[in-house]
């Protein structure tokens, strides 16, 4: 009984918010003027109900199902780590910079090289809330916060500014070998990403 309960309690913590976000959406779309049934018909149409809508819409929620696990252990570990997109963004492009400057002939080794420096990149932004926190006890949330937005702004001034490529809009291109392939036409999924998904889904089956 007790099981059935917090099954119970568990779906309604996942399903009540996205309808709570459903219905106040709707509010705002109605208040402009605008239909909200037709607006979220078009909205599931478009993401969900083609496959290059379904793809785009998988390649857009990777990273927010990855940083959604990073922070996850976190909580288990009764500690309130918000910088997990701050994280996220500062070892993506070191990982990019790495990608677009390291000369590594080899495509699996400078794939590894690339992913043990936004780790380690990430790890180590990761440690500046950790240490304010063990020394000097400084509320990590609000730290952690901050410093996405500090972040977030710094980037954004790198890579328009000092790092910005010719042929791309914002940021040098990463080498083509240390890309992963795209394995659905005209859609931006990649190798990675439906490894991760399938990978997820057996673990969910066992």
């Amino acid at each position: 009984m007790k099981r059935k309960e917090n099954l119970v309690k568990t779906i309604l913590n996942s399903v009540f918010p996205v309808i709570l976000a459903f219905i106040i959406g709707a509010v705002i779309i109605f208040a402009i003027g605008e239909n909200p049934i037709e607006t979220y018909g078009i909205l599931i149409r478009k993401s969900l109900l083609s496959s290059k809508g379904f793809m785009n819409t998988l390649h857009y929620a990777a990273p927010l199902i990855l940083t959604g696990l990073a922070i996850a252990i976190t909580f288990k570990a009764n500690i309130y780590n918000m910088g997990v997109e701050g994280q996220m963004l500062l070892g993506g492009f070191f990982a990019g910079i790495v990608g677009a400057y390291l000369p590594i002939s080899n495509p699996f080794l400078s794939k590894v090289v690339c992913f043990v420096v936004a780790i380690l990149c990430g790890m180590l932004f990761a440690l500046i809330p950790a240490i304010l926190k063990a020394k000097c006890n400084v509320n990590e949330m609000v730290v952690t916060l901050m410093l996405n937005y500090a972040m977030a702004k710094t980037l954004e001034f790198l890579t328009t500014g000092i790092f910005r490529g010719d042929s791309c809009r914002s940021f040098g291109c990463c080498r083509r070998r240390n890309r992963f392939r795209r394995i659905w036409f005209g859609t931006a999924i990649q190798e990675f990403m439906a490894g991760f998904f399938c990978k997820s889904g057996r673990k969910r089956r066992l």
